[in-house]
């Protein structure tokens, strides 16, 4: 999941952070992770995950959430209502409708002196668990850019039906092979269509 260009230092020494487009594609993957195939797959895989949560959430060293994730690593199946709460908000941006989740507060920080730098991520929100940390920056993600988050679709393919991050604007299928599939179902019923037309003629 990690880009290896995208993982270079920012100014204050952490890695830099998932936004725009990289963060909704991040998420959508997110939205659609088999954490039972990590947990059991590739020993770096989980590690990767982890890392991409700390660069999407912009967790800064010594951040109380850091904790939160680091003790992922030992319990990886609490991942699994995070990503139950990510495909919740993917699942109703991909099929319009509306998403609510009860959010425990925490505080906010504003660092004026990296705004020149950092822009938008001077800001920062301490929260009170992993939990709303994450429901938060997915929802600031999807509205600092709605055009960008009605990317995230459902694929057409009755058989597949996953969630994907579209690449164009008119793309209904995860995939080629899901395309090819939808395609080559509607070319055999138009052809049994005619051959049936025919025979009643």
């Amino acid at each position: 999941m990690t880009d290896a260009s995208a993982i270079r230092a920012n100014a204050s020494g952490r890695p830099k952070p998932l936004t725009g487009a990289a963060a909704l594609e991040w998420l959508v993957r997110f939205a659609t992770l088999d954490v039972d195939a990590l947990v059991h797959g590739r020993p770096g895989d989980l590690p990767n995950v982890l890392y991409d949560l700390k660069r999407w959430l912009d967790l800064e060293p010594g951040e109380p959430l850091n904790e939160g994730v680091n003790r992922l690593e030992k319990a990886p199946l609490k991942l699994v209502p995070l990503v139950k709460e990510v495909a919740g908000l993917m699942d109703a941006i991909a099929e319009r409708r509306e998403f609510s989740a009860k959010y425990k507060a925490g505080k906010v920080l504003l660092r004026a002196d990296r705004l020149a730098v950092d822009g938008a991520r001077a800001l920062s929100y301490r929260d009170a668990d992993l939990r709303d940390a994450v429901l938060r920056v997915a929802l600031d993600d999807v509205y600092e850019d709605p055009q960008r988050a009605l990317k995230v679709r459902r694929c057409r393919e009755k058989a597949c039906r996953k969630l994907f991050f579209a690449g164009h604007g008119a793309q209904l299928y995860c995939g080629h092979q899901c395309a090819t599939n939808a395609a080559a179902r509607t070319y055999r019923a138009k052809q049994r269509a005619e051959r049936e037309g025919a025979k009643r003629r």
